[in-house]
């Protein structure tokens, strides 16, 4: 969700700049109307949309499983331990306070659509030429909405003004500006947090006025006359269109201003802006999901510090004597790792058999010992959760494979504190004879269904409900690694159906 605002935000703001440097000063109000409603949709929208699969590229080599993997969660008996895989019945602060947010405004909508309904109850109504004209009896400014036009008394208006006002109201309802104010008093409610809606609002609503305004271009001094004197009057509800809500000195510029044609060529903006979203904003091969710059990796939208080696205690012999002491001394790694998210520490069951290998000489080793068996819990929970998700949504890509017996492997997967996949090093798929051997089969492994299978895993995996956290030592939801999933769970192909083997629980 994050990822989403921020291209979301990304793509809104450059489509303003370029309204403000290139489009804000042209007459040519119905391109410009269409320019902040087609941007605030691609915004919307484009960071929804795939248009590729993922970037990573998955070898045979690169996601070859680690077999020496310590399995002493089958050791474990889970109805002694207490489950810490189940997530903290914490109130989630944030999500409540985005709810209040939205209940808020949308009170603040209803009590406008209140106030126009309660003027119409009251008001005193007249049916002229398909409108309908509300006498309000109010000191307000005239305001529209629809077919429907609210003054405080006709009377107050000479022959000339009713016809520019009507005049005036009639071309917001013929170019039917009242959708755009209700899409976009609906996207207040939803994105009522985020400033560029409000601009978006704003700026849509001075093109609506500059639309209306244009057909008084032939008696332009008495129409300015007419909206400096209604401008003194109290608005109308946000809902409505209001004559006199926009600026009216830039409403008066515009009126007096025409754009040449030359100036019909900044229109072509809008396709090197579109190029510019898709490419760096949208859910595509080119927006690049993993950058790799030294020990670091920039994969969606994160920084994970690598690391290649683990310290553990080594016993060295004092020279000529018997005794000796021992001593923390780095390991290279069977295969890197991802130690770091955004700096903050990422634990992992061999985290923790490191913590216990430090604290062997201390009284911290049975509290470590305690914390690893409990991650493998969690791990194991958590596994389970994935293993289904994955089998459930891959059904029809499996049965592409020949006739045969499968497993499916994923290595360095980061779940974050509220259980979301950040992180995976690949994927790969093995027949379970090469698999019973502990060697791989490349040409499987390399062939197109495979690969198709892996790239699809990716997608879901980005895309995957949250699965439960791990927690730390003080039981608060932690970053947690998994070094290397070696699903329990096998698949067989068979006349291209599928048939999934869970392990026993």
């Amino acid at each position: 969700m994050l990822q989403y605002l921020i291209n979301l935000s990304a793509i809104w703001l450059l489509s303003l700049i370029v309204y403000e440097v290139f489009l804000k000063k042209e007459t040519y109000h119905g391109y410009n109307r269409f320019y902040l409603l087609g941007t605030f949709a691609v915004g919307l929208a484009l960071p929804l949309i795939h248009f590729n699969t993922s970037e990573q590229i998955y070898t045979a080599t690169h996601t070859a499983p680690i077999y020496h993997f310590i399995e002493t969660k089958k050791l474990i008996q889970p109805t002694n331990t207490p489950n810490a895989s189940q997530p903290a019945n914490n109130i989630n602060y944030l999500l409540l306070g985005y709810l209040a947010g939205c209940i808020i405004a949308m009170v603040c909508s209803l009590k406008e659509i209140y106030l126009l309904w309660k003027l119409y109850r009251n008001g005193t109504k007249h049916n002229v030429d398909g409108w309908w004209i509300i006498e309000t009896g109010n000191a307000h400014g005239p305001f529209s909405m629809l077919n429907t036009l609210y003054v405080s008394n006709i009377k107050d208006y000479s022959e000339t003004e009713w016809a520019m006002l009507t005049e005036h109201e009639y071309l917001h309802y013929k170019h039917l500006h009242f959708i755009d104010l209700l899409l976009m008093q609906f996207a207040k409610i939803i994105f009522w947090f985020h400033p560029l809606v409000y601009i978006y609002t704003y700026r849509l609503a001075i093109i609506h006025e500059f639309q209306a305004d244009h057909t008084s271009r032939n008696n332009l001094k008495t129409y300015c006359e007419f909206l400096l004197e209604q401008s003194i009057l109290a608005n109308g509800p946000a809902l409505a269109h209001r004559l006199t809500h926009s600026p009216l000195k830039s409403r008066f510029q515009m009126l007096a201003t025409k754009s040449s044609k030359l100036a019909k060529m900044k229109s072509l903006v809008i396709a090197p802006i579109l190029l510019i979203c898709i490419l760096c904003f949208s859910k595509t091969i080119l927006a690049r999901d993993k950058v790799i710059k030294g020990h670091k990796v920039y994969f969606w939208g994160s920084e994970f510090e690598i690391a290649d080696s683990a310290w553990l205690p080594v016993f060295i012999n004092d020279s000529g004597k018997e005794s000796g002491h021992t001593v923390m001394m780095p390991k290279k790694c069977q295969f890197p790792y991802p130690a770091k998210l955004n700096g903050e520490v990422i634990i992992s069951y061999e985290y923790y058999q490191d913590s216990e290998s430090l604290a062997f000489e201390w009284n911290d080793h049975d509290k470590y010992f305690h914390l690893a068996q409990v991650f493998l819990i969690q791990q194991e929970i958590i596994n389970r959760s994935l293993l289904k998700y994955l089998y459930d949504n891959l059904e029809s890509d499996f049965t592409t494979l020949p006739d045969g017996r499968y497993r499916l492997y994923l290595r360095n997967m980061v779940i974050n504190k509220t259980g979301k996949i950040v992180y995976f090093d690949g994927a790969a798929i093995n027949d379970s004879k090469s698999d019973y051997h502990g060697i791989y089969n490349h040409e499987l492994m390399n062939s197109p269904e495979a690969i198709a299978i892996v790239k699809r895993v990716s997608t879901l995996l980005k895309d995957a409900p949250d699965f439960g956290h791990f927690t730390n030592v003080d039981g608060k939801p932690a970053l947690g690694l998994i070094n290397t999933i070696i699903t329990d769970a096998s698949f067989t192909i068979k006349d291209h159906k599928l048939t999934v083997r869970y392990p026993k629980k």
